[in-house]
């Protein structure tokens, strides 16, 4: 009975904050994208990068590696 009493008057533990994305490795915004952005003509998603820097990335001139040998996406 005194420990029911005890649980009663103790204070529920505060909940754990909510993990934050990651930011964009290139401009160190969020990856989700700032509000407002428009996902429907980005690129996929990548984890990595946010909205804008897909689609920079994907308009920039390949390098004479990917030119030759095609560009590869970096699944490690």
């Amino acid at each position: 009975m005194a420990e029911r009493e005890r649980w009663a008057q103790e204070p529920d533990p505060a909940p754990d904050p909510a993990p934050e994305a990651a930011p964009c490795e290139r401009c160190k915004g969020p990856v989700t994208g700032p509000l407002g952005y428009d996902l429907e003509f980005a690129p996929p998603e990548d984890g990595r990068h946010c909205p804008a820097c897909r689609t920079d990335l994907r308009q920039q001139y390949p390098t004479l590696r990917q030119a030759v040998f095609g560009r590869r996406s970096r699944s490690k």
